[in-house]
């Protein structure tokens, strides 16, 4: 299990931790040998356990299960990357797609960065939270 511990404050969505892109990276990231370079042996015995990013809420004492990372969220991710690095190289803005914005965005559909992740927009995206804790 991998823990992210936030700030007080407001509550994330489960839109909004679905496509989180700082817990994607540190899913991805903890998939990784280098990850693990002070402690080998432990890549070996945890890569097949299954990571879930939490999200901690302080004022509450609560965690939040953020939803599963699949493949799909790591080429997002990957995108993301991509097109940061091109922006940069460019000195131009990067709009954020941190997915704070996705349901509220016009371009939702067209977009090539939440496009491969769309089916957590939908309102009945299941998580094992039970819907009245949010």
């Amino acid at each position: 299990m991998l823990w992210i511990t936030k700030p007080t404050g407001r509550q994330p969505t489960k839109i909004e931790l679905a496509l989180n892109v700082q817990m994607t990276t540190y899913v991805y990231a903890s998939l990784q040998p280098e990850f693990w370079a002070f402690q080998p042996d432990l890549y070996n015995t945890l890569i097949d356990y299954p990571r879930r990013p939490i999200w901690y809420h302080m004022d509450k004492v609560k965690e939040i299960d953020a939803g599963p990372r699949d493949e799909a969220d790591f080429n997002r991710l990957y995108r993301v990357a991509e097109t940061a690095s091109r922006a940069i190289e460019a000195d131009i803005f990067m709009p954020d797609i941190s997915g704070d914005t996705c349901t509220f965005c016009s371009f939702t559909d067209e977009c090539t960065s939440v496009s491969v992740v769309s089916h957590k927009l939908k309102d009945d995206y299941n998580f094992e939270e039970d819907e009245a804790s949010f």
